[in-house]
């Protein structure tokens, strides 16, 4: 049975589930929404579509079986719980939503209607990340880890939503959810957090942090150190893991991983892949077979994500002290 696909918000991030999805047989893109009519029109045109730009009336589109949601970030909680309600199988672009309370609203509604709910951490199915996970394994477990992601702005401040944090999440929920998610994948859940936010180059423009620095405990004694940054003059995105048996040091964007052990070193190149199109063939996977397959995310680790960054925030104005999770 081919399944009928809409996706809301038809900017770039939409235009690449877009893509992804033309390219898998078991689907048939039907609808697109975006408040900007000139903007769906295009990509109802491009993807042999009808277009709205009222959500009420895209649910609404005969026969969708499955909405990806790619919208601005505030927006997420309302659309995804409204498309569940209207019995949606809903594929939501990270952050989940701004609030642990709203991804309850979200899971609540997913499991109330036997709907499929699915998290897009893509990050999951890259190649170099899964080469990762079993190294930690083979390595006899990871003792601690360190991340960095620095960056020159990568948002366009132009737009109002991306400055304010009621509607954007601030730097460590909308970028830094990747980094989270992807550290409770690779290490188990989080214990504690210990944050120290900085407002450095941006105060002027926006509302939120632009450099941040989150310890987070994990079980079994485990500590990882994540720093990011939106003002870095070039970009670092590196993890460095260090195990009982070597330690690893892997760089996504160049698909290289390094692993050094006692008089012994050595590099593997990942795959140059495209994780969105394993994420978003995973996701139909689980429509098809009515469960969320693994490594898909699913609203649990949508709403951890959240909870770790919600606790970042309150470590942050209690001095720095130790939080958990809720």
């Amino acid at each position: 049975m081919v399944l009928n696909v809409g996706v809301v918000g038809c900017g770039g991030q939409g235009l690449a589930h877009l893509e992804r999805f033309l390219r898998d047989e078991r689907v048939k893109i039907v609808a697109v929404c975006d408040v900007d009519e000139a903007r769906a029109k295009e990509a109802a045109k491009r993807f042999n579509a009808k277009y709205y730009t009222s959500y009420e009336g895209f649910l609404k589109h005969p026969n969708l079986d499955v909405v990806s949601i790619a919208t601005p970030n505030y927006m997420h909680a309302s659309q995804a719980v409204a498309a569940l309600n209207a019995g949606k199988h809903v594929l939501c672009e990270k952050p989940m939503a701004l609030t642990v309370e709203d991804c309850n609203r979200m899971i609540e509604a997913s499991e109330k209607f036997g709907r499929i709910l699915a998290v897009g951490f893509q990050l999951r199915f890259k190649d170099a990340f899964q080469k990762t996970r079993n190294l930690i394994h083979e390595l006899d477990g990871s003792l601690n880890a360190y991340v960095l992601r620095f960056s020159p702005n990568p948002y366009d401040l132009n737009l109002e939503w991306r400055r304010r944090k009621s509607l954007m999440g601030g730097l460590i929920l909308s970028m830094n959810c990747h980094e989270v998610d992807m550290m409770r994948w690779l290490l188990g859940e989080v214990e504690y957090v210990k944050a120290d936010l900085k407002t450095m180059l941006y105060k002027d423009i926006i509302d939120y942090e632009d450099n941040a620095w989150l310890i987070l405990g994990f079980r079994g004694g485990l500590t990882a150190t994540l720093g990011s940054s939106m003002t870095a003059h070039t970009s670092i995105y590196e993890y460095t893991f260090i195990c009982k048996k070597g330690t690893i040091r892997l760089y996504p964007w160049e698909n290289k991983i390094s692993i050094f052990q006692e008089n012994l070193s050595r590099t593997i190149i990942a795959e140059n892949d495209d994780p969105l199109q394993k994420e978003i063939s995973c996701f139909i996977d689980s429509v098809e077979e009515g469960k969320l397959k693994q490594p898909l995310a699913s609203g649990i680790d949508g709403r951890t994500a959240t909870a770790v960054i919600e606790v970042a925030r309150k470590s942050f104005k209690e001095g720095g002290l130790s939080v958990k999770p809720k």
